[in-house]
């Protein structure tokens, strides 16, 4: 019996379409998994993530908390007058395991709350160590490493920060929306 029940919700759950953004996706799916990860051998986060399940996850807590606390944005490396004033997301995807993703993710979510961006455009997954979620359409996204924060503009993708900035948060990010322009 509940076999049957699995295959009908997995059969609903692979007939989301594109039209909807991930955060319909995200209501549809299960939230804040907590499962083990044999490859990175301890408990990661999976699938749709909350930002106060990075907050208290003791996998990921101590360092989002540090890097959070002690970032400070470096407002000289962004143009107000490229910064985009029409709608855009950003996706980021994230391993509770990689010391990048605890090191990077929150000093961006940092850099976004200072630019007021709202949380409602911003979508955070976590992966395992083989890159996956239950999360729909994932694969599409072509995520070799992470965290990849990557930025839509009318859901379509106009760049990606992968792993580590290449100069800074600050600097890819003016870098995306200034060959935008």
């Amino acid at each position: 019996m509940n076999f049957k029940i699995l295959t009908i919700i997995s059969l609903l759950f692979s007939s989301v379409g594109f039209s909807q953004t991930f955060e319909e996706k995200a209501d549809s799916l299960d939230r804040n998994q907590i499962v083990f990860d044999s490859l990175a051998h301890q408990f990661v986060l999976k699938g749709y993530l909350d930002r106060d399940s990075l907050i208290i996850f003791s996998g990921f807590s101590e360092d989002y908390q540090f890097e959070y606390q002690n970032y400070i944005p470096n407002f000289d490396s962004i143009s107000s007058t490229i910064f985009p004033t029409q709608e855009f997301d950003i996706i980021i995807v994230l391993g509770t395991w990689c010391s990048d993703s605890r090191r990077e993710v929150p000093r961006f979510l940092k850099l976004a709350d200072s630019l007021q961006i709202p949380p409602q455009n911003i979508t955070i997954i976590g992966v395992d160590r083989t890159k996956t979620a239950r999360v729909e359409n994932l694969v599409q996204l072509n995520i070799q490493l992470v965290p990849t924060f990557i930025i839509l503009r009318n859901g379509n993708e106009i760049g990606r920060i992968v792993e580590t900035p290449v100069v800074s948060l600050e600097h890819d990010l003016n870098k995306i929306f200034e060959h935008e322009q």
